[in-house]
């Protein structure tokens, strides 16, 4: 059986509220044709907030899982839909940020070109 695998990393910096988001995921297609049906995709996440008028910051990490599907109603426009579960970890629990700990649904809908 061939399996097939791809990435993708996103980093993210908004200036206008000193934050920062950095993900990364893998997705396995257990079929072998990359992109295409059924995949499973663990991932993992880094998220620094910060409060528009204060120097209060929270750092916040998450490891989750997702299992979806992934076509291509066109030559190369894709489409894709995933459900799975994340499970965040915070660096505090204290102002404007609260508790943020624990696991929390993920839903995931993608459109997207290929070339």
């Amino acid at each position: 059986m061939n399996h097939c695998f791809a990435h993708n990393k996103l980093i993210y910096k908004s200036s206008l509220r000193n934050s920062i988001f950095v993900a990364h995921e893998v997705r396995f297609y257990p079929s072998g044709k990359t992109l295409r049906g059924f995949y499973a995709a663990p991932n993992i996440s880094y998220n620094r907030l910060s409060g528009e008028n204060s120097d209060a910051a929270i750092s916040i990490s998450s490891i989750g899982g997702l299992i979806g599907w992934q076509w291509f109603p066109g030559d190369d426009f894709a489409m894709g839909l995933g459900i799975g579960i994340d499970h965040y970890f915070a660096s505090k629990d204290d102002g404007d940020f609260g508790k943020y700990d624990g696991n929390a649904p993920a839903l995931r809908f993608d459109i997207g070109y290929a070339w």
